[in-house]
């Protein structure tokens, strides 16, 4: 449908030859204007949402206690992080209104609340010490939200979308993303990507890579 009737420009190709249409691939062609790709990468996301959440955690409700209960491991994530399983509930999507919508039905019995606790922003810590960043130093100091900074700088303003927005591009610089890479993440055009990417190496130019191509 994509490549053949609709003529559109493949990408990468599979193990069997055909052209990819993950997610990656489909991001690409909406941010190229492709509408379908679009309803596309829409439709995935509603039917995960149904099958990985909907009904698959009705149907893990304890009869007993009337409650979904999860397995937490100290050992069952490679980055020693606390891991969730059967179910996994700390994949719930919150980045999108159904996502958040799904996460608005877990409430806490009368008496107890529900805790999160996270390593706050370690990463971009590690990094302002390593890079001697003055800017990021000085607010994690302040105790200030990186993320917020990082939203009025690239956006003008600050909101539940645009520190969304932040936070990727915070992450996904400090670990190297290119121009393309970024793009897809955020859904917007690869000149935009760049652009982006640019913005963030003047506000923190010790980030900025020192090596030259030619």
């Amino acid at each position: 449908m994509l490549y053949q009737r609709l003529g559109l420009k493949g990408g990468r190709k599979g193990k069997s030859g055909h052209y990819s249409t993950d997610v990656n691939e489909l991001e690409r062609l909406a941010g190229e204007g492709v509408d379908v790709a679009r309803l596309v990468l829409d439709w995935r996301q509603l039917t995960k949402l149904r099958s990985t959440y909907t009904e698959a955690l009705q149907a893990q409700i304890n009869p007993e206690t009337g409650r979904v209960h999860t397995s937490f491991s100290l050992t069952g994530a490679q980055t020693g992080r606390l891991s969730s399983n059967d179910p996994n509930l700390q994949n719930i999507p919150i980045r999108t209104e159904l996502g958040r919508k799904i996460r608005d039905a877990f409430v806490a019995e009368p008496g107890y609340v529900l805790m999160s606790a996270d390593y706050s922003q370690i990463e971009l810590r590690i990094a302002a010490h390593m890079a001697d960043v003055p800017q990021l130093k000085e607010a994690f100091q302040n105790r200030d939200d990186i993320h917020n900074i990082t939203a009025e700088e690239l956006f003008g303003t600050v909101d539940r979308d645009t520190r969304g927005k932040a936070k990727t591009v915070n992450f996904a610089i400090l670990y190297g993303v290119s121009a393309w890479g970024l793009a897809s993440r955020m859904g917007v055009s690869k000149e935009e990507g760049s652009a982006i990417i640019a913005r963030y190496f003047e506000r923190f130019p010790a980030f900025a890579p020192t090596w030259t191509t030619r």
